[in-house]
């Protein structure tokens, strides 16, 4: 009878611990189902990468138009960052490729190498590039495959507008920090010898100032700030990192202010002088007075919506410019009374009619511009 009773309960007990192997083992398969399908990549239509570094505020534009395509198309996108993947472009990359996404978006030249190298690895994913094209490690090719389409800018014409726009206004003492190590800003700089010019002819206003900076790897930005002339009425710059750094006491012209973090606006090394700024998207810094730049978002937005019509050509550069009206010209309340909407769309008329002319070969020099009214003031940064 005992033998019976505990056989009976050793049934019941190896019931009760099977089923509990069972439980623990569902359990466990349902755990690695959440984190297996946890890492799974979700697919999409558009892809777009980004990294730690990059500039917020124009990221956020290039998101803005890459969101405004997709909800316009009703098509998914998702958003990659190199630091997901350990830092590594080629892995982001790659996951971008595994989503499925017809276009991956590349926000700038950062990506310019890496996708010379991938290019012909992923022939069914277009790659459409902001402001770049591929090139190899010495940069002496820069072949684009046929699934490659570059996005790019004219750095000249903006610089034009913004000169144009200074002289117009009354400015006769300009100061131009031109970035030497970067051929854009160079660009930027031509532009806006020749726009100053330009309006210095119109206005028949002679011995227009413009003081140049030029920056290279080793200046000293707090000693060049401390070499701008005084009496300047404008500074213009395409240099990021005179805006958006914050400088030792030291480097602040005298009577200048410090902004404070909260009022959310960035201290710049040019705090103490009205800064007009080229190629930029922030406004916060508040001594900045006008921006001179391209419309990024609606560019995006435009390149993705040909792309999926079928309307752009693979291997191919897309320019825009004052031909598709993406220069936008945006000032402070009380600046730039002057240069009004009239005057901005006569200036692109005559930009589209081939009246103007505006040289961007960065391997001539500042004096083989043909400048009539500007004295260029060289003033070599420290």
């Amino acid at each position: 009878m005992k033998f019976k009773i505990f056989h009976k309960n050793l049934t019941v007990i190896s019931i009760i611990f099977l089923a509990f192997i069972m439980i623990i083992l569902i359990g466990t398969e349902l755990i690695f189902d959440k984190k297996k399908s946890s890492k799974e990549k979700k697919n999409c239509n558009i892809a777009l990468i980004t990294y730690d570094e990059i500039d917020e505020a124009y990221f956020k534009l290039i998101l803005k138009g890459v969101e405004n395509a997709a909800a316009s198309l009703d098509k998914e996108y998702l958003v990659f960052s190199v630091g997901d993947y350990k830092g590594s472009y080629e892995d982001t990359l790659k996951a971008a490729v595994d989503s499925k996404a017809s276009v991956i978006v590349l926000p700038d030249a950062t990506f310019e190498e890496v996708v010379y190298n991938c290019q012909n690895q992923y022939v069914n994913t277009c790659f459409l590039m902001i402001d770049a094209i591929p090139h190899n490690s010495d940069h002496s090719d820069n072949t684009a495959s046929d699934n490659v389409i570059s996005v790019m800018f004219d750095e000249a014409e903006v610089g034009f507008f913004a000169g144009y726009a200074a002289v117009s206004e009354g400015y006769d003492k300009l100061s131009f920090i031109c970035d030497d190590t970067m051929p854009k800003s160079i660009r930027y700089c031509y532009g806006f010898l020749q726009g100053a010019d330009y309006a210095a002819i119109e206005n028949d206003v002679k011995d227009i100032e413009v003081e140049m900076i030029h920056l290279s790897e080793n200046v000293n930005i707090e000693q060049t700030i401390k070499s701008v002339d005084q009496d300047v009425d404008l500074v213009a710059t395409s240099s990021m990192s005179l805006i958006n750094v914050e400088p030792a006491d030291s480097a602040l012209p005298s009577g200048s202010e410090t902004t404070s973090d909260q009022d959310n606006t960035i201290t710049s090394y040019l705090s103490g002088y009205p800064v007009m700024f080229l190629g930029g998207y922030n406004l916060d810094t508040e001594n900045v007075v006008a921006t001179v730049t391209n419309d990024i978002s609606s560019s995006i937005n435009d390149s993705l919506i040909d792309f999926f019509a079928d309307n752009l050509d693979g291997g191919s550069i897309v320019n825009f410019d004052t031909k598709n009206n993406k220069i936008s010209f945006v000032s402070e309340t009380g600046y730039f009374n002057q240069f009004s909407e009239e005057k901005r769309k006569a200036l692109s008329l005559k930009i589209l009619n081939n009246e103007i002319t505006i040289i961007s070969d960065t391997t001539v020099s500042a004096e083989e511009l043909d400048l009539e009214h500007i004295v260029i003031k060289e003033n070599k940064a420290p």
